[in-house]
């Protein structure tokens, strides 16, 4: 998953076995680098990390921005229903 966070940068999302891993992307979304700031709970599912983020971060909100998830759709990992991240095979 990707979120548009206020328009001021990107953040991959995936699940990573039990956890949630976070990564800032370049703008180009070339480049990756992972998001240490705080964690994701790993009981969270994916239509409550939205939410969450504002939670987190809305000190960085702009007005008239929100957190938007820009990928509708995600691949399934045939191993057991989990997100692929881009650039990866499962």
């Amino acid at each position: 998953m990707i979120f548009d966070v206020y328009g001021r940068y990107l953040l991959e999302i995936f699940r990573e076995g039990e956890r949630w891993r976070i990564y800032r992307l370049s703008p180009d979304r070339n480049a990756r680098l992972p998001f240490a700031d705080f964690a994701i709970p790993s009981d969270y599912g994916p239509e409550e990390i939205a939410r969450y983020l504002d939670d987190m971060l809305h000190e960085s909100a702009r007005p008239g921005h929100e957190i938007r998830r820009l990928d509708s759709s995600h691949e399934k990992d045939r191993r057991g229903g989990q997100a692929t991240p881009p650039g990866r095979t499962p």
